[in-house]
Parts: C-alpha cells; sequence; structure tokens
C-alpha cells in the first residue's frame, strides 16, 4: 500500500514546473477520497521527505544532473567540438543565418557554440543546470546570441518551436531513444536536417576527462565491441523507431574522416568517412533518395555516419 501511494504522490509532482509538497499532498487526498487528518497528511510528508533524501524529488532550483560548471569548464577546455564535423553540419544541413537549430543534449554548448558562429537562431537543450550556465557565460564571453533550453531532452515533444536542424552532439547514458525520436519527429520541419553525433574516445588515465571518457567512466563501462559496429547497430536502431513512428524520416549512411578509427557504416552505398561521430540527415531527397529503378517516398533522411 504504501508503494502504491508513493507512486501516486511522486507522480503528482511530474508537471513541468514541478509542485510544492503541500499542493501534492493536498491532491493525493482529493484522488484518495480521504479526509485530511492530522495523521495522515504527517505519513505522506514522510513519504515526500524519503523520496526528497534519496534523490526521487529535487528542487526546482536545484541541478538533477552530475554535470556542473566545472565540469563544462574541462569539456571546452580539453574537448573542443571537432572542426570539421561543425562544418559538415553547417554544410549537409545548410544552415544560414536565419536557420533554426536545435542542440539536444548538448552537454556543455560546445556544438552549440560553434553553430551560433553561422546561424543567430541556435538553440541548446540541456538537463544539467551547470551546463547551460556554463554554455551562457561562454556564449557572452564570445558575443554570439543562443538561447539556453533548462529542460530534459525526453520532452522535446512537448515544445512548441520547429527546426530546420537538429543535432544529438553529446550522446551520453540515460537518454530514451524512443523518446528523443519522438520529439525529433514532432518538431524537425519538412526537408529538415537530423545529426547524431557517437564519440569513439579513448583517454589516459591520468587526463582531465578520464572520470567520464576513460575505461572506469563514472557513467559505466564502455560497451563491448568495435566502434564501427556499435555505430551500424545505433543506425539500424534510429532507423527503426523512426520507422515504427510513422515520422517519414528515412536513413542514409556518412561519416566525416577518422582520427583512429577506420570507415564504419554506409547504408548509401558511399564509403563513409569514419570518426567520432554518427550523422542523421533527414529531409533530404535530393542526396539520399533511392537510385532511380527502385524510387522511394519523399521526406525526411536521417544519415547515420561513424
Amino acid at each position: 500500500m504504501a508503494h502504491r501511494a508513493e507512486r501516486v504522490l511522486l507522480s503528482l509532482f511530474s508537471g513541468r514546473t514541478g509542485e510544492t509538497p503541500e499542493r501534492a499532498i493536498g491532491a493525493y487526498l482529493r484522488l484518495a477520497e480521504r479526509p485530511g487528518s492530522l495523521r495522515e497528511i504527517t505519513r505522506l510528508a514522510g513519504l515526500v521527505a524519503r523520496m526528497r533524501a534519496t534523490g526521487v524529488l529535487v528542487g526546482a532550483r536545484e541541478d538533477v544532473s552530475r554535470f556542473d560548471v566545472a565540469t563544462a569548464a574541462d569539456y571546452l577546455k580539453h574537448r573542443p567540438f571537432p572542426a570539421e564535423l561543425a562544418e559538415l553540419i553547417v554544410r549537409e544541413g545548410q544552415v544560414g543565418e536565419t536557420s533554426r537549430v536545435l542542440d539536444l543534449a548538448g552537454g556543455p554548448g560546445v556544438l552549440a557554440l560553434a553553430l551560433a558562429a553561422t546561424s543567430r537562431q541556435v538553440s541548446l537543450m540541456e538537463l544539467s543546470r551547470g551546463f547551460i550556465t556554463a554554455t551562457g557565460r561562454e556564449a557572452t564571453r564570445r558575443g554570439l546570441k543562443l538561447k539556453l533550453i533548462h529542460d530534459s531532452p525526453h520532452r522535446l515533444a512537448a515544445h512548441e518551436d520547429a527546426y530546420d536542424v537538429i543535432a544529438l552532439s553529446q550522446e551520453g547514458a540515460g537518454l530514451d531513444d524512443l523518446l528523443v525520436c519522438r520529439g525529433v519527429g514532432s518538431v524537425l520541419r519538412q526537408r529538415g536536417s537530423f545529426f547524431v553525433v557517437l564519440r569513439g574516445v579513448s583517454v589516459r588515465d591520468d587526463h582531465p576527462l578520464a572520470y567520464l571518457l576513460g575505461d572506469k567512466s563514472i557513467l559505466g563501462r564502455k560497451p563491448p565491441g568495435a566502434f564501427a559496429d556499435r555505430a551500424r547497430g545505433r543506425m539500424l536502431r534510429l532507423s527503426l523507431l523512426f520507422a515504427a513512428l510513422n515520422t517519414g524520416i528515412r536513413t542514409a549512411a556518412t561519416a566525416p574522416r577518422p582520427r583512429s578509427f577506420r570507415p564504419a557504416c554506409s547504408s548509401s552505398g558511399r564509403r563513409g568517412r569514419s570518426g567520432s561521430a554518427m550523422r542523421g540527415r533527414s529531409c533530404r531527397p535530393a542526396k539520399s533518395r533511392p537510385p532511380a529503378s527502385n524510387p522511394g517516398p519523399s521526406g525526411p533522411t536521417s544519415t547515420c555516419a561513424a
């Protein structure tokens, strides 16, 4: 009974702006059609306190991410976004001064900052308040216009803005592919482009980012298998999800030149240039449609690269 009460009570805090314990407890009592006795209110307040103590609930002004401003500084200093990848996204996504661009789950905003040098309508959506704060400071320092969205990428479908280009550039643990694909399918404009950047990084144990990118990362052990195989699997998974969600997004493969990896995947028939990224391009029929002998439907296209 207590577990059921916790689940129901927890759901009452799940609005976008959260809820106060008093209002959530009041709503629970109304739903349960129970009298608000002092004993019952005390019991429910205890459940809320326990959820707070265990990290299930956090304050509206607290950061739910383990990444803080210091982590963002390490990223900006030791792991800048590869210029060739930013140039690829600008070129293949046809990013111009007025293009609406979203760096989804963009972490410290290294890609968003790079793209903001080309477009005046770049947004960064990131769950970490520390990353959002650090990116805002860096954008101000560089004199760049950048819209900062402190929200979970899983709620992308609930946003009303539409984008010409969406990039998933700091893909990490905890992202739900289904929710991401659903969100991308909802806000990506017709003939827009979706890019997914994968990484195949190996750093020494004494590197400043070893705690994130090393073999003993706080994010967990690195998945087994070759980087190329992981990229192919990622491509397939996203392709199947976009198809199942009936988004109209089709897939093809390409990739930037490697730093330490062989070409990974090329489902479009071209030999991909390998590297630390996977790219998804959508709605580019002129470059990704099948041969004339086997015409396919027009519409969005997602391109994988590694």
